[in-house]
C-alpha cells in the first residue's frame, strides 16, 4: 500500500550545491522561531481547525485496535488527515485507551511513552501512525485478569502552521509496503517499507510507523519504529525492513499493511512538547 501526497518529483540544485525551494526541487523551511503552536498541552480531540483565514482540518480520520497476550497489551492503529490548504508542521498526537468503564485503559506510568509528532503533514495527505502499549494492571491483583479495552485510538494535541505561500518548499514524500510472504516472515524478518521523496537533499530520520487492516480493511493494530538512522528519508529513496513489534496482529493481512515515514526539517524534539517527557519520536 501507498500513501502519496501530490506534488512534483523533479529536483535541482544552484551551482553551489544548495537546494533551491521552488516547485521543482522542493526543500522545507522551518517556522519561524516563536511561532505559536496551535492547540492546547494535554488536551485531546479528533481534530483541529484551519488557522483564521483558512478552512478544514486535521482530523483523526480513522482507528482500530486489538487486546492481545492474554489481555496484558493492546495494540492500535490511526489515520491522520490534514485537510486544510497549508502544511501542519510537527503535529502531535498521543494514543490512549479506555475501558467500559471509562478507565484509563494504558498503564499511567507509560502515558508520554505514547506521544509522538508526525513531523510534515501536506495539504490532502493522510498518515497512518500506530503503536502498542501495556493495560494498565492496577484491577490485575484483586480480579486476576486484565481490564477489558473497550475504546483505543488517538488524539490531537496540538500543530504548526506553515504560511501558505511556503507550502512548495515542502516536499512530497511517498511511502510503500512490500507484504512478505507470511505472518512468519513477517514476525521473522520485518516487512520491507521503501519512502522516495522529491526534497532537494536527505530530510531527518524521526522513525516509522505502520497501521494493520484485515481483509474487509478493518484496521486492527499498528507499531512505529522509532530509530532515527531508519535511512528512510534518504533522497531520492531509502528503504528498511521494519520489525512489527511485537507482532503482527491477529487477523492482519499483510498485503492491506500501509506505512508512513516520519521525515522532518530537522532532529527531534520541540519548543513545545505537550508532555513533560516530548514527544518519543
Amino acid at each position: 500500500m501507498a500513501l502519496l501526497v501530490a506534488g512534483s518529483s523533479a529536483a535541482a540544485c544552484d551551482d553551489s550545491g544548495e537546494p533551491v525551494n521552488s516547485t521543482s526541487c522542493p526543500f522545507p523551511t522551518p517556522p519561524a522561531p516563536g511561532q505559536a503552536a496551535i492547540g492546547v498541552p494535554g488536551v485531546g480531540g479528533q481534530s483541529i481547525p484551519a488557522p483564521p483565514g483558512g478552512s478544514g482540518m486535521i482530523k483523526v480520520v480513522e482507528t482500530g485496535f486489538s487486546q492481545f497476550d492474554d489481555g496484558s497489551k493492546v495494540t492500535i492503529g490511526a489515520v491522520v488527515e490534514n485537510g486544510t490548504g497549508q502544511v501542519a508542521y510537527r503535529t502531535q498526537v498521543i494514543f490512549r485507551a479506555a475501558t467500559g468503564g471509562g478507565e484509563p485503559g494504558i498503564d499511567k506510568d507509560e502515558t508520554n511513552r505514547h506521544l509522538f509528532e508526525i513531523p510534515i503533514l501536506r495539504p490532502g495527505q493522510r498518515a497512518v501512525i500506530g503503536n502498542f502499549a501495556n493495560v494498565d494492571d492496577a484491577a490485575l491483583a484483586a480480579t486476576g485478569k486484565y481490564p477489558s479495552i473497550a475504546r483505543a485510538g488517538l488524539d490531537l494535541l496540538r500543530t504548526q502552521w506553515i504560511p501558505a505561500q511556503d507550502t512548495n518548499s515542502y516536499p512530497t514524500i511517498t511511502t510503500t509496503v512490500t507484504a512478505p510472504a507470511s505472518v512468519a516472515a513477517a514476525n521473522a524478518d520485518g516487512i520491507p517499507v521503501a519512502a522516495s521523496s522529491d526534497a532537494c537533499h536527505d530530510l531527518r530520520d524521526r522513525g516509522a510507523s505502520m497501521v494493520y487492516r484485515t481483509s474487509a480493511g478493518k484496521i486492527v493494530g499498528g507499531t512505529f519504529d522509532v530509530y532515527d538512522k531508519l535511512g528512510l528519508c534518504r533522497t531520492p529513496a531509502g528503504q528498511r525492513s521494519i520489525l512489527p513489534f511485537p507482532a503482527v496482529p491477529a487477523g492482519a493481512d499483510l498485503k492491506r499493511t500501509e506505512a508512513t515515514a516520519m521525515c522532518d526539517v530537522t532532529g527531534p524534539g520541540s519548543p513545545s512538547a505537550a508532555g513533560p517527557d516530548g514527544p518519543v519520536n
